[in-house]
């Protein structure tokens, strides 16, 4: 609760919030988007991290206003 103004980093969002209907409660969705919907409130960035965004639960996605997809500078590197 006293996190203000800061970036919050979400790795592998998916499994988090995994769009596949029975993985996750909808008690624990509703937590999850009340905590995304609070951050946004303390003015906190929140970055997430994602395989592929059609694997995050859909009101999760619902939130996310700007999208990044990361592509290979040099192909054959894992990195």
């Amino acid at each position: 609760r006293e996190v203000r103004h800061s970036v919050i980093l979400l790795d592998e969002v998916h499994l988090l919030a995994p769009a596949v209907r029975g993985l996750m409660s909808a008690e624990e969705e509703r937590k999850l988007l009340a905590w995304m919907s609070y951050q946004r409130k303390m003015h906190n960035c929140i970055l997430g991290t994602t395989q592929a965004l059609t694997r995050v639960a859909t009101h999760v996605r619902q939130l996310v206003d700007t999208v990044w997809k990361m592509d290979k500078i040099r192909p054959g590197r894992l990195h």
